[in-house]
């Protein structure tokens, strides 16, 4: 009946989990703290999808926002800034602590308000809406950041760029991206439905002149 439940209201693992321990099972449904995961088909092909998505920096996150994969292109981009985060392990693979900690990607987002708030108040959606224990744990870590409780309190959601631009300086170069999230729904197959594709798509020339020397590059 729990899992019945669930699966009406598309709940996604992790809280299927905490559902299934409030009613006394255990938890069945893999969780991105699960040590040594053996590759499913799923991410074998989403591995495949990210390896064939050669000029487009792409990441594989699950739905707790850890990046469970990412393609060369996407580990060459951010390689350029990922030695100046500071930011603790066990929050170091997660792409909203990333964004979000003030020694992380953040430093290097001159528009990272526009660019965060839509994703906090997404956890807002669904800590509040949908009662979901995961995205409320993630958000409430996140509150703990300066400025982010403030981009999720922004009453004027007019002014919510869209296409969601994700802009990057630092001193030696300046870079603007079309973010964009593609997911999936596979027969059967819960934890496909927690997965998802982050694609970055160049937003004007010289990023896209930028992007095809990175994945040009034989390195």
């Amino acid at each position: 009946m729990v899992e019945r439940l669930a699966e009406s209201l598309d709940v996604p693992n992790a809280d299927r989990n905490v559902l299934l321990l409030s009613a006394g099972y255990a938890p069945r449904y893999p969780t991105a703290d699960t040590a040594d995961v053996e590759f499913s088909a799923q991410e074998r092909m989403l591995a495949q999808i990210l390896s064939q998505q050669k000029s487009v920096p792409s990441l594989v996150i699950d739905d707790t926002w850890t990046i469970r994969m990412r393609n060369v292109v996407a580990d060459r981009l951010f390689s350029e800034f990922r030695p100046h985060y500071r930011l603790p392990d066990r929050v170091a693979n997660n792409a909203l602590h990333i964004i979000c900690h003030p020694d992380g990607l953040r430093q290097f987002m001159p528009n990272w308000t526009a660019y965060a708030e839509p994703f906090v108040r997404e956890l807002d959606r669904k800590t509040l809406m949908e009662g979901s224990y995961a995205a409320g744990h993630l958000r409430n870590a996140l509150f703990a950041y300066p400025g982010v409780a403030d981009a999720s309190d922004r009453s004027d959601t007019s002014l919510m760029p869209v296409p969601l631009t994700l802009c990057l300086k630092s001193e030696k170069t300046s870079l603007s991206f079309y973010t964009a999230f593609t997911t999936f729904d596979l027969p059967f197959s819960l934890k496909a439905r927690s997965l998802k594709i982050e694609s970055l798509y160049p937003a004007d020339s010289s990023t896209a002149r930028f992007v095809e020397r990175l994945s040009s590059n034989p390195m």
